[in-house]
């Protein structure tokens, strides 16, 4: 007698994507009907929910920082100029080089008068808040942030 299982004596695995086929190649039917019924179940069932270890890691909430820490959205309707001087300035205050930035938004606050641009003005008075109080002088902060928000409220 030989060791070798017969076509009947074969156990399918469970997770098997194909069902086992007889020696002669051919499906029986009875795994015919279970692979009907395993992709009937296939389609209608759930995505698979991942294993703790390949869950996505939760985002915490960011910590409180001031606005100079994430980089500030660049005025909708700048001129290149003064867009330019703008970003620069906030590249340069995320580098903490504060005098750079103070002269990148002093440049860009007058580009942004001459032009007439509110929302620019707006933008660059409040980077200057935050610089003056990254500096320690909250007083000024607050001057720049008032006068921003009364350009804000006309």
């Amino acid at each position: 007698m030989s060791d070798e299982p017969k076509p009947e004596d074969e156990v399918p695995v469970p997770d098997q994507e194909a069902p086992a086929e007889t020696k002669s190649g051919k499906k029986s039917k009875a795994d015919k009907k279970k692979a009907a019924a395993q992709t009937q179940t296939d389609e209608e069932a759930p995505a698979p929910v991942p294993a703790e270890s390949e869950a996505a890691e939760p985002v915490d909430q960011l910590p409180a920082s001031t606005l100079a820490d994430r980089p500030a959205a660049a005025p909708p309707a700048a001129s290149g100029g003064a867009q330019d001087l703008f970003q620069q300035g906030i590249q340069a205050l995320l580098r903490g080089e504060y005098d750079a930035a103070d002269n990148l938004f002093g440049q860009a606050l007058t580009t942004y008068r001459k032009q007439g641009d509110r929302a620019g003005q707006i933008d660059v008075l409040e980077q200057l808040g935050h610089l003056c109080f990254l500096r320690g002088a909250e007083a000024q902060a607050r001057e720049y942030y008032q006068q921003a928000n009364l350009m804000r409220a006309v």
